[in-house]
């Protein structure tokens, strides 16, 4: 067999990493958190540390895990905060969407820790621990945004529309923001456009106004009936 050169060698080692990589997924985004650095901090000894984790495999794995359970309330507050004085002052939808849309569009590049959950949910595939705390957070998220979304279309008027649930509209919604969430931590600017939306004046909209209010186009619909001929 030939000698490889450096450069050959380099690009075998690469190329199996690389099939390696879609065999086994990407890790979980801690990995960069080393125990003993985080022992330092608290003043432990690493002894310590290992009589609780076997290894820092075992650590990373546990930690990902809890990370993805933390109860952070910043998106969930963000949006309400955006869209309650909207919908006390009965402004129309549109103003509610693109309020809270622009809300989340400009803080989404400094909030570590909805960029942090983006990064946990993305390597869950091959972790069944990381799977289910995917799955609780879920819930909670659709429990709280549910309330929220549900409240703001019963002030307007609006219904889900057959055969969607809030279940469908809370999943939704969560895709495009998060698509957008994945774009602003590649370091793209936010896509922004200047829009009339539905007979009101031009004005700034964040592509994840848009984006939204396609989806409530297409998912809700009036609560009461429209008159029938003759009615």
């Amino acid at each position: 067999m030939a000698r490889r050169s450096a450069e050959q060698t380099r690009q075998l080692l690469l190329d199996t990493a690389v099939t390696m990589l879609h065999e086994q997924g990407p890790a979980a985004g801690v990995l960069h958190i080393r125990l003993s650095e985080v022992v330092a901090r608290v003043g432990l000894t690493t002894g310590a540390a290992y009589r609780l984790w076997d290894d820092q495999r075992d650590f990373h794995d546990e930690l990902a895990v809890v990370a993805l359970r933390w109860r952070d309330r910043s998106l969930w507050d963000r949006t309400e905060r955006a869209v309650a004085p909207a919908v006390a002052a009965a402004a129309p939808l549109t103003e509610v969407l693109r309020q809270g849309a622009a809300a989340n569009v400009q803080t989404l590049p400094d909030d570590a820790g909805i960029l942090l959950v983006l990064a946990l949910r993305a390597t869950a595939h091959h972790h069944a621990a990381l799977r289910r705390a995917v799955a609780g957070r879920r819930a909670e998220a659709v429990e709280a945004f549910g309330r929220l979304y549900l409240r703001v279309m019963e002030a307007y008027g609006l219904r889900l529309r057959p055969p969607f649930t809030v279940d469908h509209l809370c999943a939704a919604f969560t895709a495009v923001v998060e698509g957008f969430g994945v774009q602003t931590a590649a370091g793209e600017a936010p896509p922004t456009v200047r829009w009339a939306a539905d007979g009101t004046d031009e004005q700034d909209w964040s592509l994840l106004g848009v984006c939204l209010m396609g989806v409530v186009d297409r998912m809700t619909e009036p609560a009461a009936a429209p008159p029938g001929p003759g009615e």
